[in-house]
């Protein structure tokens, strides 16, 4: 099975049957130490928006390669869109949760900085969490990118930055189908909502609720409903 590498820079234009496309820097870098890439290898570059192409190597140096497509397509997300909501948890077991949910297919990820998360991002530090929230968001965004390139995904899951209570229930008032992992899943949000807002959420609007180790299960049936739907 041919190995999957991205350049999130190239615009879907580029992925065209007989274009060449050169990979460099870190990615390209850990393809040919690590992975030991070599001409003729065939190997799929996507840009983590839809486009995919594969070829073969034509070309390899120290830290770059480039490869020439003889197959491209445009992949577009069908069905609902899935937003995984993932309370900050203490571990690594946050962590785990998104790379789980990217495997089977989220289309979005987003930090939640629950009342009782053991772990915080807002409002810890003299910066207000400013540092400790782009430094968890990008650490988020690194798993994701790597989970969707050993599943073989065209589409890199986006992560959003942190959000609180009120912030999320504006996120499922959206009509996006909302996934919320949460270390203490016993209660519905909908209750929290209803404490802390008027009219809560309406029926419209009620996100399912999970512990983090129920997420496997949880997105294999989403997934499977999207694709029917």
């Amino acid at each position: 099975m041919a190995n999957l590498y991205y350049r999130e820079d190239l615009s879907a234009d580029a992925f065209a049957i007989g274009a060449t496309v050169e990979i460099a820097g870190d990615e390209a870098r850990h393809a040919l130490r690590v992975s030991r890439l070599r001409v003729g290898e065939r190997i799929m570059v996507g840009n983590g928006a839809g486009a995919l192409g594969e070829g073969a190597v034509v070309s390899a140096a120290k830290d770059r390669f480039a490869v020439r497509f003889d197959f491209a397509a445009y992949g577009k997300a069908t069905g609902p869109r899935i937003v995984l909501v993932q309370a900050l948890a203490k571990g690594d077991r946050d962590e785990r949760a998104v790379e789980q949910a990217t495997e089977f297919g989220v289309d979005g990820i987003v930090p939640w900085q629950a009342e009782r998360s053991v772990s915080r991002w807002v409002g810890a530090g003299v910066d207000g969490g400013a540092e400790k929230a782009a430094k968890g968001v990008a650490k988020w965004r690194r798993i994701a990118r790597e989970a969707s390139k050993q599943s073989l995904r065209p589409m890199i899951p986006t992560v959003g930055s942190p959000v609180l209570l009120a912030e999320l229930c504006e996120l499922a008032r959206g009509g996006a189908s909302v996934l919320v992992l949460h270390p203490e899943g016993e209660r519905a949000l909908s209750d929290h909502a209803r404490e802390r807002f008027a009219g809560g959420l309406g029926e419209r609007a009620q996100p399912t609720i999970l512990r983090p180790a129920a997420v496997p299960a949880r997105m294999s049936i989403s997934s499977s409903a999207r694709r029917a739907g």
